[in-house]
């Protein structure tokens, strides 16, 4: 399982040293890998024509942008000193956990400290202006061997200065891909099990140079049926087209919010539009479907906050996680099930290992699909409506190794409650 900080809104001083006093609870969640957002020296150019849109919008007149960064090499002071990430990093491995570091290598600050000396880094206009990329930040140049190099170089200062056990690569499909085969090659002679996350579509050749693809769709497709404008056929319909497009076999990552979801520039919580029992259908099926859990910090708890990513203790006061939602029967709830699926997912190899085959039910509320491993098999049933339901599914028995608000009836067909779901033994 992965869990993501963002550190501006993680904690109300918004430091490596505040966040991790909190990594003991991060650990209790069953987490493999702390994902961390940038936390390298950002651009305070405050010109605004080299601002991300939303960074206009959001109307906090905060230069620094976490993804328009200035220094590649050390730590934002806004977040702490280098020695603070080394000993940030030290922590999470004391826990048994590991880290993956953000990547940002599409795009750079204006005023990056490499552009007085090397001034072809980035590409350039015949009248020599910047080239702006996406997002309005000037675009790197991968067509200079030097920039690969500095870059490539980055790559592995940053394992062997900080010891960082990943990378999660933004926007990397926006760079070219053999410059990714080179820097995982790179990356992986200092570190064998080093593990590479691409944030990107359309690149046939991903899994030469990463371990792990987010499945975009899966966030929108969820909402789409707990908003009632499709049948939960939908999920797997969209699942089968991802997988033909861009998974190509390969390992996905399996999240209903990032940091870009969850800004106030975007759109409402979904613990707030749909209330935390039907949020907890999505987080049921982050945990059973074939792929890698991920979780924003703060789902766990069912943070209803709205946060951005332009919000700091400089700028706009703390736009952070309402870390006292623990303490509500909401935030209890959330947190027991997100323990008890992890565990679940442990403890049965199907879950975390198996194949996934969608089957059909008539209840065009209810999502079920097969897990099968060495002969295992389990199905996982989930309700994505307000309303009960029953349905038959073929090959069940009556173990349900979880439910909530679930029954089987004695002639075999599945009882739902509202935004109820179940793991059931197979045959």
């Amino acid at each position: 399982m992965i869990y993501q900080i963002f550190l501006r809104t993680f904690t109300n001083e918004g430091t490596l040293t505040a966040a991790e006093k909190l990594l003991p609870h991060v650990k209790s969640l069953g987490t493999d890998y702390v994902y961390l957002c940038p936390t390298f020296v950002q651009d305070d150019d405050p010109d605004p024509k080299y601002w991300s849109g939303n960074q206009k919008r959001c109307g906090l007149n905060n230069p620094c942008n976490p993804y328009r960064i200035k220094d590649y090499y050390h730590v934002d002071p806004e977040y702490g000193t280098d020695d603070d990430l080394r000993h940030f990093v030290k922590a999470v491995h004391g826990l048994g956990m590991k880290v993956m570091f953000d990547l940002v290598y599409f795009h750079c600050g204006p005023t990056a400290v490499f552009l007085d000396e090397h001034p072809d880094f980035i590409l350039r206009k015949e009248d020599g202006t910047p080239v702006i990329g996406d997002w309005s930040f000037p675009q790197l140049n991968y067509g200079n061997p030097e920039l690969r190099e500095y870059m490539w170089q980055n790559m592995e200062y940053l394992v062997r200065e900080f010891d960082c056990d990943g990378y999660r690569c933004d926007v990397a499909d926006l760079v070219p891909i053999d410059f990714w085969i080179e820097g995982r090659r790179r990356v992986k002679v200092i570190k064998d099990d080093f593990i590479m996350l691409i944030e990107g579509l359309y690149e046939p050749r991903w899994r030469e140079a990463y371990d792990l693809i987010y499945e975009f769709w899966l966030s929108a497709s969820m909402k789409k049926v707990l908003e009632g404008a499709e049948p939960a056929a939908y999920i797997a319909g969209r699942r089968k087209e991802y997988e033909e497009k861009y998974i190509y076999g390969g390992t996905t990552l399996l999240n209903w919010e990032n940091h870009d979801y969850a800004s106030g520039t975007w759109t409402k919580r979904p613990d707030k539009t749909f209330g935390r029992a039907a949020t907890d259908t999505m987080l049921f099926l982050l945990y059973t479907m074939r792929g890698e859990p991920f979780l924003y910090a703060g789902n766990e708890i069912a943070d209803g906050n709205v946060h951005s990513i332009y919000a700091n203790r400089f700028h706009g006061g703390n736009m952070t996680i309402d870390w006292q939602n623990i303490l509500t029967e909401d935030g209890q709830a959330r947190l027991a099930l997100v323990k008890r699926l992890d565990e679940l997912r442990r403890a049965n190899r199907p879950l975390s290992e198996g194949s996934m085959t969608f089957v059909d039910t008539d209840a065009p509320s209810v999502l079920a699909f097969v897990r099968a491993c060495d002969g295992l098999k389990l199905t996982a049933a989930v309700n994505m409506s307000g309303e009960v339901v029953t349905c038959a599914i073929d090959g069940v028995t009556e173990d349900l190794l979880l439910d909530r608000g679930a029954a089987l009836a004695a002639d075999g067909r599945l009882s739902l409650e509202p935004y109820g779901f179940a793991v059931i033994q197979g045959k």
